[in-house]
């Protein structure tokens, strides 16, 4: 698949030219803001008609009358833009902000060392890609690739929010995979119960009708918090559901009755509470705030999980927990790499494969 972007013409949003910049130094290991492909035509045209609106007002004369130094005002707009919100992210991420600025290279993005970067900075890295794949009018791709690109996206989604979701508490989790097998099902179950230290999971031959095919109540992961690093009596189960789907994200919302059927699976229940939580990569929506606190589902859209992967420290569990939370990473590297594998970036008629740039970061589980 190539993902090919239509020129820039639209510079009020920084997120979104630092989205695009983000994963142009992915591909290419890094970048100059002047690879970016920005329709300057466009945007002068934009910035003429109201330069209050960015911060222009003393130099109208300049934006009507002199087209080479407009263009370099607009520029330099954009640029001080963009390397505001990238020392922000810096300052704010530490090691889990993949990218850096050279001091011997201005006006330049690199993707870290991999001995400087951590799991979660894909994460972020993750999130920040959403945010240009999700513009509209920048990808110039049928409506049938940009389903299958979500896709692709939607597999390392999961993960992301997961990862994210380790902050809560603290917790440890784990993946429920893609596929909702026999096998699958009681190994998911299971692992609540070897976690707890309490509880018995139905054999095949005790599961209703509808238990017998997929049946995860929308459930992607599962999370148990932990006090210093322990888990306890007054530990939480949360289960989690992530999607990328705008219309369809109640889908994940898991309430009581998604609750129960989880909990159907077990013949003795593991002594934790359970709730739930939904993920998704979007701005926060009062209808679904409300929606989800009625149903006790965790909100945890976009800026949570931005704020969630802030906090985001591996030391945060013990021995084997530590292990537990690792598979994380090990998961989100590999889905990454899986997703990524064929994929093309194309900006401005350059064309770069993805998992080329990716595969020294990659780490074995």
């Amino acid at each position: 698949m190539e993902i090919r972007f239509a020129p820039i013409s639209n510079l009020e949003d920084p997120k979104l030219l630092l989205s695009v910049f983000e994963l142009f130094a992915f591909a290419r290991g890094e970048a100059l803001f002047s690879d970016l492909d920005i329709d300057f035509d466009t945007v002068l045209l934009d910035v003429q008609a109201d330069p209050a609106r960015f911060h222009m007002d003393d130099e109208t004369e300049i934006l009507r009358d002199e087209p080479v130094a407009a263009r370099k005002l607009i520029e330099e707009f954009a640029m001080g833009s963009v390397f505001r919100l990238i020392e922000e992210r810096e300052k704010r991420y530490g090691r889990n902000y993949a990218f850096e600025r050279p001091t011997e290279a201005p006006n330049t993005l690199r993707l870290k060392k991999p001995e400087d970067i951590s799991g979660a900075a894909f994460a972020t890295a993750w999130l920040s890609f959403f945010y240009a794949l999700d513009a509209d009018g920048l990808l110039s791709m049928t409506a049938k690739e940009k389903r299958a690109l979500r896709i692709l996206y939607a597999r390392v989604f999961e993960l992301v929010a997961l990862m994210a979701a380790t902050r809560i508490g603290p917790a440890v989790g784990w993946w429920t995979g893609r596929a909702w097998t026999e096998s699958a099902k009681i190994s998911n179950f299971q692992q609540l119960c070897n976690l707890v230290g309490y509880g018995t999971v139905k054999t095949p031959d005790q599961w209703e009708a509808a238990q017998i095919q997929a049946n995860d109540a929308g459930a992607d992961g599962f999370l148990i918090t932990t006090i210093g690093g322990k888990i306890s009596s007054a530990s939480v189960c949360i289960a989690l559901g992530a999607t990328v789907q705008r219309k369809q994200r109640q889908k994940k919302k898991i309430g009581k009755d998604e609750r129960d059927r989880l909990l159907a699976f077990y013949l003795h229940r593991p002594t934790v509470a359970l709730i739930g939580a939904a993920a998704d990569p979007y701005e926060s929506e009062p209808v679904l705030e409300q929606d989800y606190a009625k149903a006790d589902c965790l909100y945890l859209h976009g800026e949570v999980l931005w704020d969630l992967l802030a906090q985001y420290e591996q030391e945060n569990a013990q021995g084997t927990l530590f292990e537990t939370n690792k598979k994380i990473e090990f998961a989100l590297k590999r889905e990454m790499r899986a997703a990524l594998d064929g994929a093309l970036v194309n900006i401005a008629g350059t064309v770069i494969s993805l998992v080329d740039a990716f595969g020294v970061y990659e780490v074995a589980a």
